[in-house]
């Protein structure tokens, strides 16, 4: 990757002060103005086997159990009149994809049985509210008795239908919880429904932060927006007021090339042509993934005409090729071009002089 150098000003012991000082970003917290709490969910196993094809169930599964946990909806899986050892097969399957460090428990697998399914069904319900039974819809017999019981609404599992992925579930969730909610007389205003398109670690990780909580807080629940389907088609079963986007997940690390560049999932093709808002267009955002052209808009903006000539300090910034002289630009720091979205963005090297150049360039290969 082409680097980016910022010259520095001072003695190195400025420089040191700074590395060590960190700072300190609260966490978000989950706000506690809810109106209604999400439902729970209980997920027939025969019908996500037959959902996810053998090299996708173990990853899909395990998205699934790090979703449920980040969101916070309590759920259950069982299997009905399977044999002993597809038990042990189903358990194994869950094992595998509770692996995940971030994965905080191994879900325990109800096994249903003929003579006592009406009464096992009724104890997946939820006594406080509503349960979500995600069901094989070929299980026919299971199908009848469930519909028997009040607290469950059946969500059958079909690669042709809705329920493709978790996270359409995860939408369906979402649902279920705003129809709840607008039914509750003490709520009169509208849900503002913001849809979020990211990388699912970054979704997690903020949602468990309560940054992006998908039950309804203050008038507002944010929603992940399936990135395999097009948004016209998410729309007729979910109606979002707004999208937000963080295009950079998807940035491509290209060697020796100044400019970043993205690999952005179909769904954003279909965004071209929807009538659906969405914050932040992607050829708005593209400068801010790019060291070079974020200092070259800081340029623009240092000239007299572009207002901030008193404000603004740049440093002495220059682009880094192996056939850079630097011998008398010490001290420096060298940084990846790339401002975001790879696991070295942020990396740096300090040099402050010019007899530790040859050493330290020699670590900028991760850069």
């Amino acid at each position: 990757d082409s680097c980016f150098f910022w010259q520095l000003s001072g003695r190195a012991g400025g420089w040191d002060a700074m590395v060590t000082e960190r700072a300190s970003y609260p966490k978000g917290r989950r706000r506690q103005s809810l109106q209604s709490e999400l439902p729970n969910a209980a997920f027939q196993l025969e019908g996500l086997e037959k959902l996810w094809k053998d090299g996708q169930q173990v990853r899909e599964l395990a998205s699934l159990l790090e979703g449920l946990g980040a969101y916070g909806v309590t759920a259950s899986f069982f299997c009905y009149d399977r044999t002993d050892g597809d038990v042990q097969t189903a358990r194994a399957l869950i094992s595998r994809a509770a692996a995940s460090p971030k994965t905080r428990e191994i879900p325990d697998l109800v096994v249903l049985t003929e003579p006592v399914v009406r009464a096992d069904l009724t104890s997946l319900g939820s006594s406080s509210g509503r349960t979500l039974l995600f069901h094989d819809p070929e299980d026919e017999a299971l199908v009848e008795m469930a519909r028997g019981v009040d607290s469950l609404e059946l969500v059958p599992c079909s690669s042709t239908g809705e329920i493709m992925t978790s996270t359409s579930i995860f939408q369906r969730i979402a649902a279920s919880h705003l129809q709840l909610h607008s039914e509750q007389k003490e709520t009169s205003r509208p849900v503002f429904v913001v849809g979020h398109i990211m990388k699912e670690s970054r979704s997690f990780a903020l949602s468990r932060q309560g940054l992006l909580h998908l039950e309804v807080c203050d008038g507002v629940c944010f929603v992940p927006v399936d990135e395999a389907a097009p948004i016209r088609q998410q729309q007729e079963r979910f109606k979002f007021d707004v999208l937000i986007h963080k295009a950079s997940d998807w940035i491509v690390h290209s060697t020796g090339h100044p400019k970043a560049s993205l690999a952005l999932p179909p769904l954003f093709e279909s965004l071209a042509s929807s009538a659906l808002p969405w914050l932040d267009s992607v050829d708005a955002t593209m400068p801010v993934l790019s060291r070079t052209e974020m200092h070259q808009l800081l340029l623009e903006l240092a000239r007299p005409e572009g207002g901030l000539s008193h404000r603004l300090v740049l440093p002495v910034t220059d682009s880094f090729t192996a056939r850079t002289n630097l011998e008398a630009r010490t001290p420096f720091i060298i940084k990846s071009n790339a401002a975001c979205g790879v696991s070295f963005s942020h990396n740096m090297v300090g040099i402050f002089r010019a007899q530790t150049r040859r050493k330290c360039v020699g670590r900028l290969t991760h850069l």
